[in-house]
């Protein structure tokens, strides 16, 4: 399976099963970079002179969904585009949620208005079994009974015609929320990376609609070979070079991971871009990382 091949099965829905084979896929791509770094520099992986590769990745990025099924009626984004968050990525069709919605608010005033009838039934039951009770001795025992049952029989449906009305709000709010979702909305201040539907397109819920990258504070992760982590900590400095380029970039190791990954040999670090005069490269770049008292490139 190629990384083309595996993105293309995560934008038809298959995000959840085909997340880890992506992740190993990146990590064997690590790899040959780092074998290809290594046979660059003549083989001096002894010397601990020899760069290794990093891929800079953003710290906020997200394949956008909606919440509900439809089709896309009006798409306000394309490749490239800034939002920030709340802003409108693509509009659903929303006709059919409207008539939803417009159907449980009709059924609410009648539930509202059949809560209001019962409640007048309650007042003149009650009434009558009040003026009955005052003059019992008037009253056969049946006629007496029956003026009592009539009361709680009244409150009985009284408490069901409020529990309608209940009902009936909470399917207009479930209604109002599924027509609200037809807006698909940034989650995050950011930048289109890609758009995986067009207009007229129908699409289910939870399949991904825009791929959307924050940009502003990309971090550096990359790949630590066996035999170097012994002498690397966290909190250690680096320098950063793209292609081959000087390496005019710094990075302070944040994070590493406890183990080595046995699908690749390497040990997982990652690294926050320290103030310069240089600003990172974009998200996606290959870069490569040395030591920081080393001069300048690979």
């Amino acid at each position: 399976m190629s990384i083309t091949n595996a993105t293309r099965n995560c934008r038809s829905g298959l995000t959840g099963r085909c997340l880890p084979a992506v992740t190993l896929l990146m990590a064997a791509t690590l790899l040959l970079l780092v074998a290809a770094a290594t046979a660059e520099s003549g083989g001096s992986d002894d010397t601990g002179e020899s760069s290794w590769v990093g891929v800079v990745v953003a710290r906020h990025s997200l394949d956008v969904s909606s919440d509900v099924q439809g089709r896309v009626d009006t798409v306000f984004v394309d490749l490239g585009s800034q939002v920030v968050a709340g802003d409108i990525l693509l509009r659903l069709d929303e006709r059919w949620f409207r008539i939803d919605l417009d159907r449980a608010r009709s059924a609410m005033q009648a539930a509202v208005a059949e809560s209001t009838r019962m409640s007048v039934m309650v007042a003149e039951a009650g009434s009558r079994w009040d003026r009955r009770r005052e003059a019992a001795e008037s009253w056969s025992r049946e006629e007496y009974d029956s003026s009592r049952f009539a009361v709680q029989e009244a409150e009985a449906s009284l408490a069901q015609a409020v529990a309608n009305v209940a009902a009936s709000r909470a399917d207009v709010t479930r209604f109002a929320e599924r027509l609200a979702a037809t807006a698909v909305r940034a989650r995050f201040d950011g930048n289109v990376a890609a758009r995986y539907v067009e207009l007229g397109e129908y699409v289910t819920a939870g399949s991904p609609l825009v791929r959307l990258v924050d940009t502003t504070d990309p971090y550096l992760r990359c790949g630590i070979p066996a035999d170097r982590w012994r002498d690397i900590q966290v909190g250690d400095t680096f320098a950063v070079g793209v292609g081959q380029g000087t390496a005019d970039l710094r990075v302070v190791l944040r994070r590493m991971s406890p183990e080595i990954d046995q699908a690749t040999g390497l040990r997982w670090g990652e690294a926050d871009f320290l103030p310069g005069e240089t600003p990172p490269p974009p998200p996606g770049t290959q870069v490569f990382v040395q030591p920081a008292d080393r001069p300048t490139s690979r």
